[in-house]
């Protein structure tokens, strides 16, 4: 993705528990990262200078980045005096960071949006795992419909993917209840959290 000039800001951004903090860590392992989140240091980074930020943090990814908006500015800076610094920006709130990208990085930076896992995504085990396509996804690349054979049964994966389908209608796509160790009950709270925090509904 940093191979080109165009390339040297990227932003992921997409719902909470998305992954965006996983995939911006293993793709870029080499990259310092600096959470936004603890408002001590938050104020610390906002106040460095678009020389600091070369200097220092001249690879890095800067997660909720949304929270310091200045930070944005900072990175903004570093990109129009530097060619080789490089950055990753990762937000959860799509519409505060993409309004604060348009007015300060339109032509910098590169958007990437996130979304919960798909079925394919849901039948791995781990990065290595090679995501094949759904009978969908064959449908959609393809000028000629797929043959699925005689019936599904038959499918030599249909196993795994009944599996991974039933996963999806219990419990959607979200990465962090896609672990095979964890229980239907687990799933289920998790859930409830997570839903609880959007709204507002925390545990007492």
């Amino acid at each position: 993705m940093h191979a080109s000039k165009t390339g040297r800001i990227i932003v992921f951004t997409g719902a909470r528990q998305t992954g965006k903090t996983t995939l911006a860590r293993h793709m870029f392992p080499g990259y310092q990262y600096i959470s936004i989140e603890d408002p001590v240091t938050r104020i610390e980074y906002s106040r460095m200078t678009a020389a600091e930020w070369r200097d220092l943090y001249p690879n890095a990814i800067l997660d909720e980045v949304q929270k310091e908006p200045k930070l944005i500015e900072s990175i903004k800076s570093v990109y129009d005096q530097w060619s080789e610094p490089k950055y990753i920006l990762l937000g959860s709130s799509q519409l505060l960071l993409l309004e604060k990208v348009k007015e300060s990085l339109a032509g910098r930076c590169a958007i990437f949006e996130l979304y919960p896992l798909t079925l394919p995504e849901i039948r791995t085990n781990g990065w290595d795992d090679e995501i094949t396509n759904s009978l969908f996804q064959d449908l959609l690349e393809s000028h000629n419909q797929p043959d699925p054979g005689p019936s599904f049964v038959f499918d030599d994966r249909f196993v795994s993917k009944n599996q991974a389908w039933n996963h999806y209608l219990k419990f959607g796509g979200y990465p962090a209840i896609a672990d095979k160790d964890l229980t239907d009950d687990e799933r289920y709270d998790w859930l409830k959290d997570y839903v609880r925090t959007i709204t507002g509904r925390c545990r007492a």
